[in-house]
């Protein structure tokens, strides 16, 4: 943040409507489901990842062990408390269960954090962020905050409140762990002599509680201990408190007696203590500006040593040197930090720089222009080393006696990003909508994003849509929630990874914070819902110009509140063009429709979702569903959770679900999308599935990761099955796969490359393989499984002659009889690729039970069939289809070498696009290919010098027992895989591709490395081998089946010497990968050689 009292986040809701509402509801009001909602605890099969983002904030302030290297604690305002690991430079969150006892989320919000001298074990927290109840407590650790104990005391605490970057408010006698002090907002000044299990209050005649006249209340600002003070009775002598309106109090016997020191109507606010006793405060104006003190407490006196006319919040003293003194104020830049080696007599007024080797986002950022600052600290330890806890994580600095301070980012760990939306569209990655940083595009979860999405300037992020038909157009809104930068919202061709802003936003002040949503079927048609109550907009030229719906001037309970990160009350349907839906919480729920773009609109006939007795207004979402027209759901927090399939005409009560908060879907595992709840079932809150529309209800985690901090959105990812997103109030996001399920992250795989054979003789589209073209053409394995097809495999083969492209399709089915399959063929005539179909992009269906084409783009039926032609034919096994494409439909002109892009799929049951989708692909490993042609592989169309699938003449590995007669190779670090080829039916090469079919997945992804051998005269029976040379290239295998290695130019040189190639395979793996040898029945090694 970049002024102290903006505040990030305050809930303006009452939590405290806890209570199931129960409604009375006939069968003519909701039909409910009848079936148990229970179903399984799948929370020990789930594993939970953090999001990574990195940082966020604010970081509050630091505590560092004064005697114990590398000890070193953060406190958070709503991300709760880290904790340092020097040998990783990584942090570790410690406020999770089951560590925490009783835990509430108010817990995230952290008051202070102190650590004890003598016992680098013990460490304090004190939580809490309800100023108004005294509900805040102090935990204690005696392990590091490995586990935590309370003492039941409470106090009025504000961790998340203004005033909250000040000094701490533990302290914990440096001489006597036993005695610990706290200076509370509310009821004074604190103190316990037993190591916190019982506390007291020191006199308010003697340390009153203190006022200020803005914000959240103060009251007694610090407490600290001066070790120089000497130590009587076991207790260190001197101590000093400061008090919000009143002034600064010392002690000198222990806390026995106060007296005041200084008066101020001001707040005292950061405190440090020299080692020859000084101390340095500055003073915090509620208006103005404030001033920067120094006291001897030897002579009792002050002096006002401001470097300028700034208000200043951070005071660090250099323990290594008492004349040196940092101070800073509330947001650090060139020329707003200052530096005096004379204990003030003079000032240097210092630059700054950033850098951020571990976490790249923060370096692409304005945020070295104005640094909100917290407690700057001097390491007690390393020399010259200075902690700069602050608005966007942690950063650190060493070697500070030059111009410039370079803070360096580490905040690996921390993840404190305000979370308030997340999406994964299909074929696309996660996008996340954040505070004050926008949000993300996640190309990797593991890894840390590049950059936030739309701008480098801060802005929160506070909705995210994709268009149900083209996923990977995106809308974001993105609004300065301190009004002082512009609106920053915008959209995104490419599924998030670049952006721009809607031109047109800025021209209309309503236009802020709420949700958005786009068209199905249009990306130039958006529909805005702004927050404070404000009517709905619309586009239709992608943001320039926007029009209020004068439909809504009258209708109430829309988005009422920016802070509330969890409402959204707008959705698009993801199927239907140009249809919108809005609900709303006045008179008891309502909802309204649009189906032509938004223009117009109507309260839908079914009764809505209850909106009355609960909390809806706070945390009621409507989603649609990816792939259904016209389904809708609704939460509506103690109401529970509620769908539509006829787009509001009637709505079903989900069964079991007692509440419901946040909730998103992802990819179906069944027939319908998995729908993800964070909600109540069975009496037990937590993160939700199910994969039979709501009738059953499993829980993966009641508290993911531990974290148990309130969560704002809840999605799943439309790609991978299973997958979850969620996101927190303060802990950023976490992502869960069910074991075993989980994706190793790996490099994108080289989509798989085709020879597409020059035909001499065009084949006779009759679907039988006996032309002549079908006997030389490669063939290819269609074997990446989407859904569950049983007794199903298939393969291809491709052809072209200057007319038309041809394809024949075998297809073994076991239970054709009982249903009719179909061939999906995808087509990207000018291999561009990309994440959304462009003109010339297409798709194919051709049914086995008719004489039906369909042909599609990007999801939309279109008519381009002129030409088109086909014949399926039974087989002893199956089918098989013979197609042809005029190139004329495709838009290109053939020639040789040329490349396409290309996919196919074979359904089992299609049923006329009915049936359940399990499916075999030859590239995609999703069923995504229908609006993304960047899932295509690729074919080249063969050149005029002939082509030539060859098969090894020899092949082994050099392990001796494999001496040429086994039906697999092996390839690992220390295995090579040796395959010998004879080139004399090849009159040219252009190119050349080794290919290698995986047989299974034991070792994961894994990357393969074809290497010259130049010495040919190796045999299978050899017992010497000859040495592997300069690499050729590399290939990842991250599937089953073949993968393909580009060998073109060792080819070339090997048949214009020989005519015998040699080449050598192995993988980077530390285990054997197996693959098919020659002596295999099937799928045995070839080099594809194109003329």
């Amino acid at each position: 943040m970049r002024m102290e009292r903006a505040q990030r986040w305050r809930r303006l809701f009452s939590i405290g409507i806890v209570g199931v509402i129960l409604f009375t509801t006939s069968a003519f009001l909701f039909s409910s489901q009848a079936r148990p909602a229970y179903a399984a605890d799948l929370s020990g099969s789930y594993s939970w990842k953090p999001l990574k983002i990195g940082g966020g904030g604010f970081v509050t302030g630091l505590a560092i062990h004064p005697t114990a290297a590398g000890v070193v604690y953060a406190r958070t305002d709503v991300g709760g408390a880290y904790r340092w690991n020097e040998s990783t430079q990584t942090w570790t969150q410690l406020i999770v269960t089951p560590a925490v006892p009783n835990p509430a989320a108010g817990d995230y919000n952290v008051e202070s954090i102190a650590v004890s001298k003598t016992n680098s074990q013990v460490v304090y927290v004190a939580v809490g962020d309800d100023i108004g109840n005294a509900t805040g407590r102090i935990l204690k650790s005696t392990n590091r905050g490995a586990s935590w104990t309370d003492s039941g005391q409470r106090w009025s605490m504000a961790g998340n409140g203004d005033y909250r970057t000040g000094s701490a408010r533990i302290a914990v006698d440096p001489n006597n762990d036993n005695v610990v002090y706290f200076a509370s907002r509310k009821e004074g000044l604190w103190v316990s002599t037993d190591a916190a299990s019982h506390w007291s209050q020191v006199s308010t005649s003697q340390i009153p509680l203190g006022t200020n006249s803005s914000g959240t209340t103060e009251g007694v600002s610090f407490v600290r201990f001066d070790p120089s003070g000497g130590v009587s009775g076991g207790k260190t002598n001197r101590i000093y408190a400061g008090v919000a309106g009143n002034g600064v109090y010392r002690s000198d016997n222990g806390g026995s007696s106060w007296y005041r020191i200084l008066t101020t109507d001001q707040i005292p606010y950061s405190v440090d203590i020299a080692s020859d006793g000084t101390l340095y405060l500055s003073i915090l104006s509620t208006t103005g500006a404030g001033s920067l003190q120094k006291y001897a407490p030897g002579s009792g006196t002050w002096s006002t040593i401001s470097p300028s006319g700034d208000s200043y919040m951070q005071v660090a003293v250099d323990p290594f040197n008492a004349q040196r003194v940092i101070v800073a104020g509330g947001g650090v830049s060139n020329g707003h930090i200052w530096r005096t080696t004379n204990a003030g007599a003079s000032w240097t007024a210092l630059n700054i720089a950033v850098s951020s080797p571990d976490i790249p986002w923060i370096t692409n950022t304005d945020e070295s222009n104005y640094m909100t600052s917290a407690q700057i600290v001097f390491d007690p330890l390393v020399q010259d080393r200075l902690w700069f806890p602050q608005g966007t994580g942690v950063w650190r600095s060493d070697n500070n006696t030059g111009s410039t301070i370079t803070w360096t980012f580490i905040s690996k760990g921390i993840e404190e990003m305000v979370a308030n939306d997340v999406i994964a569209p299909p074929g696309g990655k996660p996008i996340t909508g954040v505070w004050d940083r926008n949000g993300y595009y996640h190309a990797n979860p593991d890894a840390y994003p590049t950059r936030p999405i739309l701008t480098n300037q801060f802005s929160s992020g506070w909705s995210l849509d994709y268009s149900g038909g083209t996923p990977s157009f995106v809308a974001a809104v993105s609004s300065d929630h301190r009004f002082l930068n512009p609106d920053m919202s915008g959209y995104s061709t490419d599924g998030g990874q670049t952006w721009t802003q809607f031109s047109g936003s800025r021209n209309y002040s309503d236009l802020f914070g709420g949700n958005i949503a786009v068209s199905a079927t249009n990306t130039s048609n958006i529909v805005w819902l702004p927050t404070w109550g404000k009517a709905p907009y619309v586009t239709t030229d992608r943001g320039a110009t926007w029009t209020q719906i004068p439909f809504f001037s009258t209708v109430g309970g829309l988005h009422q509140q920016l802070w509330w990160g969890s409402k959204k009350a707008l959705d698009a349907d993801k199927v239907s063009g140009g249809t919108y839906y809005i609900y709303s919480t006045d008179n008891n729920g309502e909802f309204f429709r649009s189906s032509n773009n938004g223009q117009t609109w109507e309260q839908a006939p079914g009764i809505a979702p209850p909106s009355g007795g609960n909390d809806a207004h706070v945390f009621g979402q409507i989603r649609a569903v990816p792939g259904k027209a016209g389904h809708v759901w609704a939460s509506v927090a103690q109401g529970g959770l509620y769908y539509t399939t006829n787009k509001g005409d009637a709505w079903t009560k989900v069964a079991g679900v007692q509440e419901a908060r946040s909730f998103g879907f992802g990819k179906a595992i069944g027939s319908y999308p998995v729908v993800f709840i964070n909600g109540k079932v069975n009496n037990q809150w937590g993160i939700w599935r199910s994969v039979d529309q709501g009738a059953t209800w499993d829980l993966l985690s009641a508290n993911p990761m531990g974290i148990y901090d309130q969560v704002h959105t809840v999605n799943g990812d439309m790609s991978i099955a299973g997958r979850v997103y969620v996101g927190f109030s303060g802990n950023s996001f976490v992502y869960g796969d069910a074991n075993g399920s989980t994706p190793t992250p790996t490099p994108t795989p080289t989509p798989a490359g085709a020879t597409i054979t020059r035909a001499t003789t065009a084949p006779t589209i009759d679907g039988n393989s006996t032309d002549a073209v079908w006997s030389t053409a490669p063939s290819y394995p269609i074997a990446h499984t989407v859904g569950a097809p049983t007794g199903f495999s298939s393969s291809y083969q491709s052809a072209w002659d200057s007319n038309n492209l041809y394809f024949l399709v075998k297809v073994n089915d076991a239970t054709l009889s009982s249903h009719a399959d179909a061939v999906e063929l995808y087509l990207d005539p000018q291999h561009n690729g990309g994440s959304s179909y462009d003109s010339t992009d297409t798709q194919y269906i051709f049914s086995t039970d008719s004489n039906t084409i369909l042909q599609y783009q990007g999801g939309t039926q279109g008519t381009n069939t002129a030409g088109v032609t086909f014949s399926n034919k039974t087989t002893s096994s199956g089918y098989q289809v013979e197609i042809q494409i005029p190139w004329a439909r495709l838009g290109l002109t053939p020639s040789a070498n040329a490349t396409i892009g290309l996919d196919l799929d074979t359904w089992q049951n299609w049923q006329g696009g009915a049936g359940v989708k399990n499916k075999l692909f030859w590239n995609a490993t999703s069923d995504d290919d229908w609006f993304n042609p960047g899932l295509f592989g690729s074919g080249t169309l063969q050149g005029t010098g002939g082509n030539a699938t060859l098969t090894p003449s020899a092949d082994r590995d050099n392990w001796a027992q494999n001496a040429g007669d086994s039906t697999t190779l092996n390839a690992s670090q220390w295995q090579t895989i040796y395959l010998k080829f004879d080139l004399s039916t090849v009159s040219s090469v252009s190119k050349a591709t080794l290919r290698l079919y995986r047989t299974d997945l034991n070792q994961g992804s894994t990357i393969l490395t074809a290497s010259q051998v130049t010495d040919d005269s190796w045999t299978e029976a050899s017992t010497t081998l000859p040495a592997v040379g300069a690499s050729i290239s590399t290939a990842t295998s991250a599937t089953v089946g073949y993968v393909d290695l580009d060998v073109t130019s060792f080819v070339q040189a090997q048949k214009a010497a020989d005519g015998i190639v040699s080449i050598g395979v192995s993988s980077n793996s530390t285990s054997w990968v197996g693959f098919y040898s020659r002596d295999n029945a099937t799928n045995k090694p070839q080099l594809v050689v194109t003329g």
